[in-house]
């Protein structure tokens, strides 16, 4: 089974083949791990962070 961790939040798309894609900390809770494709960055499509349910662009 593939890591959680290797699909955008947004968009569920494998980060590994998407360019300009990135992985941060949550900014609300420091905890959750934020994924983001290259392509929901480029468009500000919004997230959720999974943990503690902190929305960004």
């Amino acid at each position: 089974m593939e890591a959680q961790s290797t699909r955008c939040l947004t968009c569920n798309k494998d980060i590994r083949v998407v360019e300009n894609s990135v992985t941060f900390k949550c900014p609300g809770c420091g905890d959750g791990l934020v994924v983001r494709c290259g392509e929901c960055r480029a468009q500000m499509r919004s997230w959720k962070c999974p943990v503690c349910g902190f929305e960004g662009p």
